[in-house]
């Protein structure tokens, strides 16, 4: 019996060694539902260079393969389920707790976590002129200009990543926070303090994916509205915890979980304004994106004052859903810089522009 268990383990090997290479012969075409489609083209002899062809072949058959979803997830799973590691650790990083953090390749994020990676005092200047300059533009045009970061999953859970950080450390958003601090006219909201505070409410990221979930956009939401409030005394109330919807949401494969190409089921506490007063415009500025996600969305409140404009990334998306019950109209706008033409087209009381705290090398261009 112990041999016969032998050789199947060993016809199984060979099988998966050799599948690739007979479904190419047979013509069973690759799997791309979960791996990323490939960025190389079938090579062609070029001057006569047989070694560069070659070299052009294996980077082309390296992605292309057949059975190399099958194979990638084969390993990923393993990695993951026994050794609690991963296949792709630039991409990726398998934390406490059933926790998967953005590896590296996202901007140097580890780096930054761990302060290694800080703006250039060339750079510290340029953001500098640019929040001096825009500041100045909105105070012309008579608008509130406030900037905010989402934090890094990261930043808020540091004791769930594999390595030790050290809590004194000093990072870009350190650097962004003075910067906006001393330029007049700028307005910083601080969110990281609420949401270390927050943590004991519940989970407030995504444990498998990249992003806040709606428990944790709550608590931003909440310093917005302080912020908003300090200068629209008694205009912005936050919507109480206790009357927001809940429920719960199950999906396998969150992005980071995709980029393992490995399935992980994840339920999350969500929470949602169970009564709303806004209305859905449609969108006015023709904007387009390469993304399926929509470059505008547009929302009116009944009994509201204030226009506002929200230059955002997709940290905003589970924010839209509270703050777009807080003025007479908001326009939120997919974007990395500001684009003056279309606030002086929209006239807004308020503009803020929010950016994920892994991308704050943004304001560069801002």
């Amino acid at each position: 019996m112990k041999n016969t268990h032998y050789w199947v383990l060993i016809l199984m090997f060979i099988l998966f060694l050799v599948y690739p290479s007979i479904a190419t012969l047979i013509g069973i075409s690759p799997n791309r539902y979960t791996v990323a489609p490939s960025t190389q083209k079938f090579p062609t002899i070029e001057n006569n260079n047989v070694f560069k062809y070659f070299n052009d072949f294996d980077a082309y058959y390296s992605e292309n393969f057949n059975g190399r979803s099958m194979c990638y997830r084969s390993i990923s799973g393993l990695k993951y389920k026994l050794f609690g590691t991963s296949a792709k650790r630039e991409s990726v990083i398998v934390g406490k707790d059933g926790f998967l953090f953005l590896g590296n390749n996202a901007g140097n994020i580890i780096d930054e976590t761990l302060g290694l990676d800080l703006l250039s005092d060339g750079e510290v200047i340029r953001i500098q002129r640019q929040m001096v300059r825009t500041s100045r533009w909105m105070n012309k045009n008579k608008i509130q200009f406030y900037v905010m970061t989402g934090p890094n999953k990261h930043t808020i859970y540091t004791e769930k990543l594999p390595f030790k950080v050290d809590s004194t450390r000093r990072t870009k958003i350190d650097q962004i926070t003075e910067i906006v601090n001393d330029t007049n006219g700028a307005t910083w909201i601080e969110v990281e303090e609420a949401l270390m505070q927050a943590k004991k409410r519940g989970l407030l990221y995504e444990k498998t994916g990249t992003h806040w979930n709606t428990l944790g956009a709550y608590f931003a939401y909440r310093e917005i509205m302080a912020a908003l409030n300090k200068d629209f005394p008694g205009e912005f109330r936050p919507l109480p915890l206790k009357n927001m919807e809940r429920y719960q949401h199950e999906t396998k494969m969150l992005g980071l979980a995709r980029m393992l190409d490995y399935p992980i089921n994840e339920i999350s506490n969500e929470i949602k304004v169970s009564s709303t007063r806004s209305k859905e415009q449609a969108p006015k500025l023709n904007l387009k994106r390469r993304q399926s996600t929509k470059a505008e969305l547009r929302y009116k409140a009944s009994k509201k004052k204030r226009k506002a404009v929200i230059i955002r990334d997709s940290f905003s998306s589970a924010l839209t859903d509270f703050l777009k019950e807080h003025f007479e109209e908001v326009v939120f706008i997919w974007a990395s810089k500001i684009d003056t033409d279309i606030i002086l087209k929209e006239k807004p009381d308020i503009v803020i522009y929010e950016v994920v705290e892994r991308n704050v090398d943004r304001m560069l261009k801002m």
